[in-house]
């Protein structure tokens, strides 16, 4: 028996555009969020959608519709407050998991308390599939293997044209807004470290002269275990706003806990 997609939160704007993907490749999702006004309104005007009316932080409210086989896609965010219990929901009923998250601490925890468990339901668990980090992992994996074993490091930068302030969710503005003072994961000398978000300033030269790029998120990359077993280092950038560059940073270091700049200043070899 084939298992139903679900998208979670299909009435927020980075669900509408994951509907609209989806749609548009002849598939029908289950929508599901938790207003049922919205939810019913959105579902009719796509053709007659089936649609569950559902809370993202309550767990057991959706673990009762999900089905061992079922596809769980969710956009809810900021994951660090609403991403967990999906997960386990998803786990504990052997559905596989997708989700647009971009925060490395989430990836890092749902690894370290579901994987063990999504594992034994049959589940897969595939955090962090969209615009970060997708791109930047197949984009990096080609650079890599041209270069062949020689490369020791690679950088990677995320760009965005047009309006972008326009263009970012509610959830992602508050995701970027955490993320600024909590502790991000940097590949280096073969390990995962914690360094200060924003602690460092890069210059990459993309169609025209070197523009300034503050990396928001460094974040666990599947490269150097497994088809990259030589790299020393992967560090990830985020050039949406490069005229914030320099504010940004000093943003981060103001507003960082002691106990996490002392954890990023520590040797990344410790």
């Amino acid at each position: 028996m084939t298992g139903r997609i679900i998208l979670l939160g299909a009435t927020g704007y980075t669900g509408d555009l994951v509907l609209d993907a989806l749609l548009r490749r002849g598939v029908r999702p289950t929508v599901a969020g938790r207003d049922p006004a919205a939810l019913a309104a959105l579902a009719e005007r796509s053709g007659g959608l089936d649609h569950l009316v559902v809370d993202a932080a309550t767990p057991d409210d959706l673990r009762k519709h999900l089905r061992r086989g079922d596809v769980l896609i969710t956009t809810v965010g900021p994951f660090e407050r609403f991403g967990l219990p999906v997960a386990q929901a998803a786990a504990d009923e052997g559905a596989h998991y997708l989700d647009s998250s971009g925060e490395v601490g989430f990836v890092r925890t749902l690894h370290a308390r579901h994987h063990h468990r999504a594992r034994e339901t049959g589940a897969v668990m595939l955090p962090a599939f969209g615009y970060d980090y997708v791109p930047g992992f197949l984009t990096a994996a080609l650079a890599l293997r041209k270069a062949g074993p020689a490369a020791r490091a690679v950088d990677i930068g995320y760009f965005a044209d047009g309006p972008i302030r326009r263009g970012i969710s509610q959830g992602t503005r508050t995701t970027m807004r955490d993320g600024l003072i909590l502790p991000s994961a940097r590949w280096y000398r073969h390990r995962l470290v914690d360094e200060r978000t924003a602690s460092r300033v890069h210059r990459f030269t993309v169609r025209g002269p070197p523009q300034v790029r503050v990396p928001r998120l460094r974040h666990r990359s599947p490269l150097p275990a497994r088809e990259f077993p030589s790299l020393d280092a992967v560090t990830v950038y985020n050039g949406w706003f490069p005229e914030l560059s320099r504010l940004l940073s000093l943003y981060s270091a103001l507003a960082t806990p002691p106990h996490a700049s002392r954890r990023a200043t520590g040797s990344p070899t410790c």
